[in-house]
């Protein structure tokens, strides 16, 4: 991808209930979160939606909290066929969250 990150990376297994914004449904699917840092995620999915996609998102934060907000797709990567077996699925950049929400995202990855 090429990108120089601004944010730390943690690998987690966390689950992620999200749905576009673009849509009328109001269904959360539920996909893992395998990768988070401050500015974002990586979601698992068999179908990413199309980057640039605004969505809503819910992640399992443990102990029955969750971390809201919306974030945009920012790459997609299609895992099929590949030599190093990378996940398919796509990279979510953190558009709005609460201050709260950050906090909770800083100790998930000070914790893991």
């Amino acid at each position: 991808m090429g990108q120089t990150r601004q944010h730390e990376r943690k690998s987690v297994t966390l689950a992620v209930r999200c749905r576009s914004t673009t849509t009328a449904s109001s269904v959360f699917n539920e996909h893992p979160a395998t990768d988070l840092s401050a500015g974002g995620l990586f979601v698992e999915a068999k179908q990413p939606l199309p980057v640039g996609t605004l969505l809503r998102f819910e992640l399992d934060a443990g102990n029955g909290e969750s971390v809201r907000g919306v974030g945009k797709v920012a790459w997609q990567r299609d895992g099929s066929g590949s030599k190093d077996a990378q996940p398919t699925g796509m990279g979510v950049q953190f558009v709005r969250i609460e201050s709260d929400a950050r906090d909770q995202i800083a100790r998930l990855i000070r914790d893991r």
